[in-house]
């Protein structure tokens, strides 16, 4: 069996961020909780404990942590833009120990609150402050595009991330899918070449 399984329950989102992807699915519907609960349980039975929860914003769905609590022998590593993460949910992922949010940025307040809206670079860097001192492992995820290259590569980046208390971080490179894709958001050749 594959090592993780990647679940996308919602393509709901309370952002509007430019270029995403689930920007061009339907928004009403989404998997149960119920069906979910089974794609889990059929994966355990192959041997897979390892899950990746994607959207949309996965913690518009509070019924998930039910699920997430049911399967406490798994980890799930929830994609998420963290402006939700509120101390409802905080202290829900202090009880359930088995949740690793990775909080989405853009590398500087400028060029998140241009991609993501007004104000979420503030919001996920206090989440972050509040994850690491409520001790619940988080990372980050870096969605690379043409605007960015040089922010998200430069150490001052990287040690702000560890400052924060992040343990892990992943890098995506921009796919102009989804809502208002933008050829002029794909990092070039000598962008992705970089190190």
């Amino acid at each position: 069996p594959p090592f993780l399984m990647v679940i996308s329950p919602t393509m709901r989102c309370n952002l509007y961020c430019q270029g995403c992807y689930a920007g061009s699915y339907q928004q009403e519907k989404g998997l149960s909780a119920e069906l979910v609960d089974r794609v889990i349980t059929e994966g355990k039975e192959m041997g897979i404990f390892f899950y990746t929860i994607s959207g949309g914003e996965p913690f518009i769905r509070r019924d998930l942590l039910q699920v997430y609590e049911k399967h406490n022998d798994c980890v799930f590593h929830i994609y998420t833009n963290g402006t939700l993460l509120n101390k409802f949910y905080i202290q829900r992922l202090v009880a359930l120990g088995n949740i690793i949010p990775l909080i989405s940025i853009e590398g500087s307040e400028e060029t998140t609150d241009a991609r993501r809206g007004q104000g979420t670079y503030q919001k996920i860097m206090k989440v972050m402050d509040d994850l690491s001192e409520a001790g619940v492992p988080f990372g980050f995820s870096a969605t690379h595009t043409s605007l960015n290259t040089q922010e998200i590569l430069k150490d001052e980046f990287a040690e702000l991330m560890i400052e924060k208390g992040a343990f892990l971080g992943w890098f995506f490179q921009y796919i102009p899918i989804g809502r208002e894709p933008d050829l002029n958001l794909m990092p070039s050749a000598e962008d992705r070449n970089l190190r």
